[in-house]
């Protein structure tokens, strides 16, 4: 039989707590940690010894609580391809999985100092050049589901007007120098992209730290794979149009990734790593593993 002498909530990004979970001296359910202590049929009394875990963590990032956090999301007609990168299904049924996920995750996120990140999120749909017509909020990561069935894939890949409205209910409703994080899931090049570049240049200039707000563009499908679409992103990511803050300083506030990336590491683990100062190390390694060309045209030096 288990006797279980305590648990704790499991965090993640406790590496001590991982380890203790591979070493199977606990046991995970759910979001909680048992410790648990196997004892042998042929031991007819053994004490109880109580395990304390470890009280050092690893020190959560402040600044990535508090935040209005927008989710944009592609719905351009090529979303209902299929191909290997998705696991055979569509991108649209791939992605409402993905995206059903990661908002469970943000609203579940919560520490003891900071508190939340938020308790709603604000859901946009965009492919036409236009202003988005309906503004979806979520507080339970089951309403997702109903948000993809409600707008059906079809036309064409206009990103600018969309983020143009996240950014501008940001600044509308902004208090007490509360943050944004917007994160954008798409499948390939975008329509609009000279627009999309200067909304973004928009936004740095109208903030006075690049960490007030972080613009997550998630990539999904073999499409945004080809090496002409990573070269187009990657020179955002790294401020290669040396946008500047409203104090003149660097602003880098875009951040480029791989839904499978992003998967593997959880899209709170995405977004922290872009808050821990430079932001070239935040990229993903991956870049360098399978663009190397890439990585070495912006690296050379």
């Amino acid at each position: 039989m288990n006797t279980f002498l305590s648990f704790v909530n499991f965090n993640e990004r406790r590496m001590k707590e991982i380890n203790l979970l591979i070493s199977f001296i606990v046991a995970k359910f759910g979001k909680i940690l048992e410790i648990c202590r196997y004892i042998c049929k042929n031991i007819s009394y053994q004490k109880p010894a109580e395990l304390v875990l470890p009280k050092e963590k690893n020190m959560p990032i402040p600044q990535i609580y508090n935040r209005d956090v927008f989710i944009l999301i592609d719905r351009s007609g090529s979303m209902t391809i299929s191909d290997a990168t998705t696991g055979n299904k569509n991108r649209w049924q791939y992605l409402q999985e993905t995206v059903q996920g990661h908002v469970f995750e943000i609203l579940s996120e919560q520490d003891d100092d900071y508190g939340i990140i938020c308790d709603e999120l604000t859901l946009y749909f965009f492919n036409r050049n236009q202003q988005p017509t309906k503004t979806i909020y979520l507080r339970d990561a089951a309403q997702v589901q109903a948000a993809f069935k409600e707008n059906k894939p079809g036309g064409a890949t206009y990103i600018a007007p969309t983020l143009n409205e996240a950014v501008s209910q940001w600044f509308s409703n902004r208090t007490d120098d509360k943050g944004a994080f917007i994160i954008i899931y798409t499948d390939g090049q975008i329509d609009d992209s000279k627009e999309f570049i200067n909304v973004i240049g928009k936004t740095c200039s109208n903030i006075n730290s690049q960490d007030e707000i972080k613009i997550l563009m998630i990539g999904v499908g073999s499409d945004i794979e080809t090496e002409g679409a990573i070269d187009f992103y990657l020179g955002i990511d790294l401020n290669a149009n040396k946008f500047q803050s409203r104090r003149g300083e660097d602003c880098n506030i875009f951040i480029f990734d791989l839904i499978d990336e992003v998967m593997d590491e959880g899209i709170i683990a995405a977004l922290e790593r872009q808050l821990e100062g430079d932001p070239r190390k935040g990229l993903g390694g991956w870049i360098k593993e399978r663009y190397p060309g890439l990585y070495g045209k912006y690296f050379a030096s």
